[in-house]
């Protein structure tokens, strides 16, 4: 799978997100990017897959 999530543009872009990674099988090998600024609008619920994923930067995350 290979997409692309808008959350500052897009009031939407969080929840696409948890939508399709909620679909990924478990032991998916998985690259995320940020492009600008991903903290602002990067919802609570998309935060904890990204910590279900084993992340323990996200709740970090700091404006640019």
């Amino acid at each position: 799978m290979r997409a692309s999530y808008d959350t500052y543009g897009n009031d939407k872009g969080s929840d696409d997100f948890v939508e399709d990674f909620r679909k990924l099988k478990r032991g998916s090998i998985i690259i995320v990017g940020v492009k600008d600024e991903a903290s602002a609008k990067l919802s609570a619920e998309a935060k904890a897959v990204f910590a279900k994923m084993g992340s323990k930067a996200v709740s970090e995350l700091k404006y640019r």
